[in-house]
């Protein structure tokens, strides 16, 4: 059977060390504000073709963050596969970001099944008809104990869990922990007939920068860990999500530090 809500326990506080790790660095985020707008657009593009780029290679679309680049700024693309996923992706990423950064109260931000069908509907515009719409087939097992929800209940199980993903007790968690069990949940339910990794990694992002934290990239060279981490968290051990999640998001504020560094000399 699928995860019973919640899939949280005592057993899963976070660590102190990360926590306040990514406090300090919001804060030291906030002392550097505001920045000068050219600065803020080649943080923004920073951003964007690193978390194109991490996220398809996690999905085996080997292509660097300088094609990535490339085929973000290109024009005409409909004649190109590749260029349709990066495409599609970006704006994806974009809609988040808007939505998120035009909400009076960021907190109040909410994923519900038409955002969430929406999302995939842009990241597979143009690549699968069925983009949009969840799956009709039998899900995949990901891991010897793991069952798939059947395709008739998807949409009240789906509904069910987000409405718990709403609920002020889940609010009560750290932002990164709703994060990596919004990921798992997408991942576990697999809601469409393809790219639900793909999605859950972005879905996840929401709950990061409602926060006001960068989004969550994490980073192609840890698929080994990532797989090891999803697998865990299919059997209620969420921890080494949770963890990597921290560590990729603290990369992320740790090379944006440098990038502001760098503007200054």
């Amino acid at each position: 059977m699928p995860i019973s809500l919640p899939i949280y326990s005592e057993s899963y506080r976070p660590s102190s060390d990360w926590v306040k790790s990514i406090t300090q660095k919001q804060v030291t985020l906030e002392r550097l504000l505001p920045l000068d707008s050219i600065l803020q657009n080649k943080i923004e593009k920073y951003l964007l073709i690193k978390q194109i780029t991490h996220n398809l290679q996690l999905s085996d679309i080997n292509v660097g963050e300088k094609n990535i680049n490339i085929l973000v700024e290109k024009e005409e693309y409909f004649d190109d596969s590749l260029a349709i996923v990066v495409k599609n992706f970006a704006s994806a990423i974009r809609y988040i970001n808007t939505l998120v950064n035009n909400a009076t109260d960021k907190s109040k931000v909410i994923l519900t099944s038409d955002l969430l069908r929406g999302l995939h509907a842009l990241i597979f515009s143009g690549i699968d008809q069925k983009a949009g719409f969840y799956r009709e087939t039998p899900g995949k097992s990901l891991t010897p104990t793991h069952q798939p929800i059947e395709p008739d209940f998807l949409p009240i199980i789906v509904d069910n869990a987000l409405e718990w993903f709403n609920a002020e007790s889940f609010r009560e968690l750290h932002p990164l922990e709703q994060a990596w069990l919004v990921h798992l949940r997408v991942i576990d339910l697999q809601p469409f007939e393809q790219g639900n990794s793909r999605l859950a990694r972005l879905v996840a992002s929401l709950y990061a920068q409602r926060a006001n934290l960068f989004s969550i990239i994490v980073n192609a060279s840890e698929r080994e860990f990532y797989t090891y981490a999803v697998n865990n968290a299919l059997m209620m051990i969420t921890q080494p999500g949770v963890e990597l999640f921290a560590r990729s998001v603290i990369q992320t504020y740790d090379e944006i530090f440098s990038i502001i560094e760098q503007n200054k000399l």
